[in-house]
């Protein structure tokens, strides 16, 4: 019971440290909602697979910090479009709210580490020793601690090549979990 305690309280704690607050919400609504954290679907086995649903629903996540904050209406009508949307996606998962759970954490993990790639972000140029640093503190930690969040971070690259956007993985740590071909 201990060791549970200490991992829910790290794990917390490495959310609070999720600087973009769409991913940051993302999680915590993903982790509120569902705290099984069960291991990924078969549906989702394949990386390319992963990253093609990461890019349709993508647009999808714009409003989550507004709708976190909002009524419980507006709430219950947002997860029932993500699960509505999900659905197509991962028919071997039929629990409405684990399956937008894990398309909450999916996007996550993948949008996380596909900024921390980027040659620049809105804030300037993404350098080797910010992505050493956000890998080892934060994406690194959060994957060891969800298999979900991590089959994101391994879609990142892919993401990036549906996109056409330049990446760079220098600074990235060897142990990364990013998938990359």
């Amino acid at each position: 019971m201990k060791n549970t305690i200490n991992k829910d309280s790290y794990k917390k704690t490495l959310l609070q440290q999720v600087t973009e607050p769409n991913l940051r919400v993302a999680l915590e609504w993903a982790n509120k909602i569902d705290t099984t954290n069960s291991g990924l679907p078969g549906s989702l086995s394949d990386v390319n697979k992963r990253a093609k649903i990461v890019n349709k629903l993508d647009s999808n996540f714009g409003i989550i910090q507004g709708v976190y904050d909002a009524d419980d209406k507006t709430k219950e009508d947002y997860i029932r479009q993500m699960a509505e949307l999900s659905r197509a996606y991962m028919s071997d998962v039929q629990d409405d709210v684990k399956r937008v759970s894990i398309i909450f954490k999916l996007w996550s993990g993948c949008l996380s580490a596909a900024k921390t790639i980027a040659l620049e972000t809105r804030s300037g140029p993404n350098i080797p020793e910010i992505r050493k640093r956000t890998f080892d503190e934060l994406i690194n930690p959060l994957a060891d601690l969800d298999p979900i969040y991590r089959a994101g971070v391994e879609a990142a690259k892919v993401f990036k090549d549906l996109r056409n956007e330049p990446c760079s993985f220098d600074g990235v740590p060897k142990d990364a979990p990013i998938i990359i071909k």
